[in-house]
């Protein structure tokens, strides 16, 4: 970690309902706070800083960030005593701020001075501040007297979750005295005034000029009807309002603020007409007993709509990122937009992953359910149910794995992927066909993913086609040999080197290497062997069937030749220098890198394939002498065309 950096772990960020648990880092021109297992993040820019102080309450010390303008004030609880000096020294160099301490009432007392600004209502006993609410959660004032203020807060379906006691109203009592709210009575003129001015009347002004909470009811900026929800199951309207959206339906009525609303997701079926609109939620909402992070629904794409935001000039200056006029587009499209700009909440769509059907996803399954695994540019997401979001910096290691259970000959050209996090436990999708292997596999390498037990080499071979009988890099090197016009193979191998070599050779060395070695490894007491199968096709099928068996694992790999080493050494900077490219064009950048090498280039490579080779021809010596010895008499060539 740099000078001038640093983060701290167990810090929850405070705010309506339960404190939510994280960590926060800060750093030369930003404060980011994240909250632990992915999901809710804040970032204030060190421009937006406007004061830092902290405060000493049971439970650890609270560090407040308030902001310019109109952004919320940020509050971080779970700072120790003894890290106060090391964030005072951050405040100074880092933000050109003094980290000052402001006491916190504790006595209880009631009697104190209220404070509005644009982003809080404050109240301070005897100088020292006793609570602060945010005029976001404001839904309502009124007099409930002549000198009496009563606020009444929001009470949604997603605050109730995350805690059982929620609060719902206040009152102040403002005597015609008070400072700065109090009016003298005796100069207010009955026959001029319109309405009696009293404190109470001008503190409750003062709130509303700040809660906005004219705009909170009434007519919805934007509705939509007979939305389908995948999760929670079921159909709703849903209404778009200033400060809330509401959804409401036959089996489900939620009342949804949008400070809940983390982020929007529009992510397309696969080979489908229909569109995933989700709504990440942080706390959830819950229906019956089960708990949901992620509104999914589902929208016809074929279907356009055109909605006008029911909102006048006045109310529209609220919300900069509305876009001027009308919104028009496919269903999906046009809700997703509205929302992200009355919401506030960032809107991500598909990344630059392409599956072998040219969609954007893999299909896969995930526990009993069957859905579509998306790769995102920042996270994986498993769609519909149970939607799971898994971001990138949190996953530890990606494994690939065959299918193992009682149905394996059935499912053999299917692979599952387990998904290890850093927090701890793991997500396993199962079934995903064989042909998104090297999909997924140069995406994640692009992205720096940990992918635990595939090799640079042969990543396709080593996973996919472990039930051939022969071997996998031998097989390869002889498709080159195919591609270049020196054989007939059309067998499947390595489809990140096979489809890189439609247009072009991916360079002469293997095609020399790929036929010495298929001499040289061949004994001579296999040759008769072979020339007496060929006088019967029948006696030629039944060796074939009865040589083949699994293979032994303690038999020694076959080595690679040089273009196979240079290619598993460089395929990760390439898949790096060019995100998104196809598996055609990582292998023509590679075969085209080779071929432009010079003699003195290749070297390195050639030399390390002589070794491997050399190591080999050892080793498969010891190999064939030990199964000689343990086989009793029998042909000791079949240990050697098993070895694979």
């Amino acid at each position: 970690m740099s000078e001038g950096e640093q983060t701290y772990g167990s810090i929850s960020l405070v705010g309506r309902g339960a404190p939510a648990p994280g960590a926060v880092r800060f750093d030369r021109d930003k404060v980011s706070w994240k909250k632990t297992g992915g999901g809710r993040a804040v970032d204030v820019g060190k421009d937006e800083i406007e004061s830092m102080t902290y405060a000493a309450v049971p439970g650890g010390v609270v560090v407040t960030i308030r902001r310019a303008g109109d952004k919320d004030t940020v509050k971080l609880k779970g700072f120790r005593g003894s890290e106060l000096a090391s964030l005072k020294d951050l405040c100074r160099k880092n933000y050109a701020l003094d980290l000052t301490k402001t006491e916190a009432q504790i006595n209880g007392r009631n009697w104190g001075e209220v404070g509005v600004t644009k982003t809080a209502i404050t109240f301070a006993v005897d100088g020292k501040d006793a609570f602060e609410v945010a005029t976001k959660d404001i839904a309502a004032v009124s007099l409930a007297t002549k000198h009496e203020v009563v606020m009444e807060f929001h009470v949604d379906d997603v605050a109730q979750q995350s805690n059982k006691d929620a609060l719902v109203e206040m009152s102040f009592y403002v005597p015609p005295t008070s400072e700065p709210w109090g009016v003298d009575e005796s100069e207010q003129n009955p026959e001029t005034d319109e309405e009696e001015r009293t404190g109470a009347k001008n503190l409750q002004d003062a709130i509303l000029a700040v809660a906005d909470v004219a705009t909170d009811t009434g007519t919805p900026i934007a509705e939509f009807e007979s939305v389908s929800l995948v999760a929670p199951r079921g159909k709703v309207a849903v209404e778009l309002h200033a400060q809330f959206m509401r959804l409401s339906g036959a089996a489900a009525d939620f009342k949804i603020q949008y400070g809940a609303l983390q982020r929007v997701f529009l992510l397309p079926k696969p080979n489908s007409a229909q569109t995933y609109a989700v709504m990440h939620l942080d706390p959830p909402i819950r229906k019956g007993q089960t708990f949901y992070a992620h509104i999914v629904a589902q929208f016809n794409q074929n279907e356009e709509l055109e909605i006008e935001p029911a909102l006048d000039d006045e109310t529209r200056a609220k919300f900069p990122n509305l876009e001027e006029g009308t919104y028009e587009g496919p269903s999906g499209d046009v809700f997703v937009r509205l929302l992200k700009a009355i919401g506030g909440c960032k809107l991500t769509r598909q990344g630059q992953f392409t599956a072998a059907d040219g969609g954007h996803a893999v299909k896969a399954s995930n526990k009993a359910e069957v859905g579509h695994l998306f790769p995102l540019e920042k996270s994986f997401f498993y769609l519909p149910k149970p939607a799971t979001l898994l971001h990138y910096a949190d996953v530890e290691s990606v494994e690939f794995e065959r299918h193992s259970g009682p149905h394996a000959a059935a499912t053999q050209r299917t692979f599952d992927v387990l998904i290890s996090m850093r927090g701890g436990g793991a997500h396993t999708f199962h079934g995903i066909p064989k042909s998104e292997f090297q999909n997924l596999v140069n995406f994640l390498t692009a992205k720096h993913l940990k992918i635990s037990n595939v090799d640079a080499n042969a990543r396709a071979d080593a996973l996919i086609d472990d039930d051939d009988e022969e071997d996998h890099h031998a097989s390869r090197l002889r498709s080159e040999v195919d591609e270049d016009g020196h054989g007939g193979s059309d067998s499947e191998e390595d489809e990140d080197f096979a489809a890189g070599s439609d247009s072009e050779s991916d360079g002469g060395e293997p095609t020399d290497e790929s036929g010495s070695e298929s001499a040289s490894d061949e004994s001579d007491d296999e040759k008769p062997a072979k020339k007496k199968a060929k006088k019967s096709p029948k006696a030629k099928a039944s060796k074939k069937k009865a040589t083949k068996k699994k293979k032994d694992p303690n038999a020694p790999k076959r080595p690679l030749s040089s273009y196979m080493i240079f290619a598993g050494e460089t395929r990760a900077s390439i898949v790096a220098e060019n995100p998104g490219a196809s598996i055609g064009e990582v292998g023509k950048a590679l075969g085209a890198k080779w071929k432009a090498f010079s003699a003195e280039e290749k070297a390195p490579f050639e030399a390390k394939a002589r070794d491997a080779k050399v190591k080999y021809e050892e080793a498969m010596k010891a190999y064939k002498a030990s199964a000689s010895a343990g086989s009793d008499g029998e042909d000791s060539d079949e240990g050697g065309s098993d070895s694979e």
